[in-house]
């Protein structure tokens, strides 16, 4: 039953996104040629990455559409003050729900009497402001209605992407009877791997890259796994969302629950018994493109 109800939360949020879209024709990029160099939904800071760095040749930029201007920070440079983590933060009412967010931004560079901001118009500079790593302009969209950040990577145009993600490795870590993990995983290296009965919990290490000149590894779009034939998990990087006091990525997993330590994917955990089983992990990315590692696992054999 509560795999049935996730499938409809599912279904419910395409519907939304996908009448939202129709409405947000007049969408764009905040630049005509950036690069995501990071993605929605990775992990950063212990905590998920819930929106996009872009960085681009030219640090001017633009709204991702019209809207009012409903927020805006120019923090002082004075030292004594609590920096923001953002740097300059300028933020857009675009009706319907929807809003923007822009961080890194040169604070010198944000017009204080300016309310509202057409497509045309240059918002202000993204930079090395805040928290920053080189010079990098952070975007965020919300959907108010909904009360979650949505990955901006579904809502933008679609960008030509002809890479898949790249599955680098897959791991199965024994669960013991008490519920815990055991901290030293079993590689899966090859199509057969044989360990003896009992639960095991599926671990993956996969990026994505949106290519162009600065190198980007970012999150793949979606995770699924079967298991003999039948789908047994799938987690999707489409929204970030407050549930129970946690930020749970999709509405289900907070950041403990769905990364390990490492860094690594925690899929789901499979119940092994007296019969091999059949796994297939599927990989997309925010574009379709597939990745599929197929493997069967076998018990070990009785004494």
């Amino acid at each position: 039953m509560t795999c049935f109800y996730a499938h409809v939360r599912r279904i419910g949020f395409v519907v939304v996104l996908l009448s939202s879209t129709l409405l947000l024709w007049s969408w764009q990029w905040p630049h005509e040629d950036p690069r995501v160099f990071a993605g929605f939904g990775q992990s950063e800071h212990e905590g998920y990455l819930v929106g996009l760095k872009l960085v681009a040749d030219e640090q001017e930029f633009q709204a991702v559409e019209g809207g009012e201007v409903i927020f805006r920070s120019r923090p002082s440079r004075l030292p004594q003050l609590i920096p923001s983590t953002l740097g300059g933060v300028i933020a857009l009412e675009h009706g319907r729900s929807f809003r923007s967010l822009y961080g890194h931004l040169d604070p010198d560079s944000l017009d204080s009497s300016v309310q509202t901001l057409e497509l045309e118009d240059v918002v202000g500079r993204f930079g090395p402001y805040g928290f920053n790593s080189g010079s990098s302009l952070h975007l965020e969209i919300f959907d108010l209605e909904q009360d979650l950040r949505v990955n901006p990577l579904l809502l933008l145009p679609r960008r030509e992407k002809t890479t898949r993600p790249v599955v680098q490795a897959v791991y199965l870590r024994p669960v013991n009877a008490e519920g815990s993990l055991n901290p030293v995983p079993v590689p899966v290296q090859g199509s057969v791997v044989t360990v003896p009965s009992g639960n095991w919990q599926l671990e993956l290490e996969a990026m994505d890259s949106m290519g162009g000149a600065v190198a980007s590894r970012i999150t793949p779009h979606s995770y699924t796994v079967r298991v003999n034939g039948e789908e047994n998990f799938r987690i999707a990087h489409d929204t970030v969302g407050v549930r129970d006091g946690n930020l749970r990525l999709s509405g289900r997993r907070t950041h403990q629950e769905f990364y390990d330590e490492s860094g690594a994917v925690k899929l789901s955990t499979i119940e092994l018994g007296d019969a091999s089983l059949e796994v297939v992990i599927e990989v997309r990315d925010h574009v379709g493109n597939l990745t599929q590692r197929s493997f069967r696992v076998d018990p070990t054999a009785a004494e």
